[in-house]
């Protein structure tokens, strides 16, 4: 009775999500945009559809932090690079904590982005027309704490806590006395990730959902803005199981539909193949957006060690590439 409840929360959810059309675009209206960039090699194959996938291990993280209980090893760790649109360089860490008891699982994680230097000038009456002050390097940051919990062996919760900052630099600002004074542009704010997941038991269905980057709104030097609060319905199943197929091959399938606050609804569709649980072939697609699309990597696995890589299309941009490295124990 309480699967078939379930089972009729998600179905009106999926439906309000897909007539729940808006005649117009969410465009800009959020700032730290750092926090809605997939970090992962494996998730960003799937096309980040991540919310309901019960082997995304440590980087659920970042995903659905409910997913992190589904852990069997003591300790997990994963670390990531890549670089994004303009040259922008990612880096993240996490490290997930089995407690003993069945109390849960713990984690910790970290996403730092170097934005790279930028020159300081100011406009003068010279031969150049201003001043150079020399470079800033700017950044930003995020580091947070999980808390995952089965509720049962179908149902589990979690949250992420996490601290956010960006260092945009320091500009030189005309004082009342007519001179120049150099003030720092640093904002910083706190948010909460929370989501849950439910395993159907029914030819392996399992339904996720999220809420990510609920916070007050961070100040800036007059104005105010959000974070890209983020709201996520997530499917996934082995094929062969959902077709009741018999076979020791594997071909997980997994879908997201995807509310942002500052884009129009899309969706993420992946798949995963394994090979004797050796090597991994993974593919997406991202609908409905404007310079994602296609997405495709793979993973290997030597015994607790295992190296993802995923290869991303990006219209007008250059293709990016991002690579894990995973540890168990």
């Amino acid at each position: 009775m309480k699967k078939m409840k379930y089972i009729s929360l998600i179905s009106f959810l999926l439906l309000n999500f897909l007539y729940s059309g808006e005649d117009y675009k969410k465009l800009g209206q959020t700032n730290f945009l750092f926090l809605s960039v997939p970090i992962d090699a494996r998730g960003t194959a799937m096309a980040s559809a991540q919310t309901a996938d019960s082997e995304s291990g440590v980087t659920s993280m970042f995903y659905n932090p409910a997913v992190l209980s589904m852990q069997d090893e003591k300790i997990g760790f994963e670390s990531h690079y890549f670089n994004f649109l303009y040259d922008i360089t990612h880096y993240a860490l996490g490290a997930s904590f089995k407690l003993n008891n069945n109390m849960g699982v713990v984690g910790l994680n970290m996403h730092f982005v170097d934005l790279g230097e930028y020159d300081r000038t100011i406009i003068a009456d010279n031969v150049q027309g201003y001043f150079d002050f020399g470079k800033e390097q700017l950044s930003e940051y995020a580091l947070g704490v999980t808390y995952s919990q089965r509720i049962s062996s179908q149902f589990s919760v979690g949250f992420n806590l996490k601290y956010a900052a960006q260092n945009l630099g320091q500009a030189l600002v005309l004082n009342n006395d007519g001179e120049f004074d150099g003030k720092k542009y640093v904002t910083n704010t706190f948010a909460v990730d929370f989501g849950t997941l439910f395993d159907t038991q029914i030819r392996g269905l399992k339904f996720g959902v999220s809420i990510r980057n609920f916070s007050a709104e961070p100040v800036y030097e007059k104005n105010s803005f959000q974070l890209p609060l983020t709201f996520s319905i997530g499917l996934s199943s082995d094929l062969f199981e959902l077709m009741n197929i018999q076979t020791d091959k594997k071909m997980k399938i997994l879908l997201d539909l995807v509310h942002p606050r500052s884009y129009p609804e899309y969706y993420n569709l992946g798949m995963e193949y394994c090979l004797g649980k050796l090597i991994y072939l993974r593919a997406g697609y991202m609908g409905n957006r404007d310079i994602f699309d296609y997405n495709a990597g793979f993973g290997v696995t030597f015994s607790k060690i295992t190296f993802d890589y995923s290869y991303s299309k990006v219209e007008w941009f250059e293709s990016t590439q991002k690579f894990t490295l995973k540890f168990k124990i």
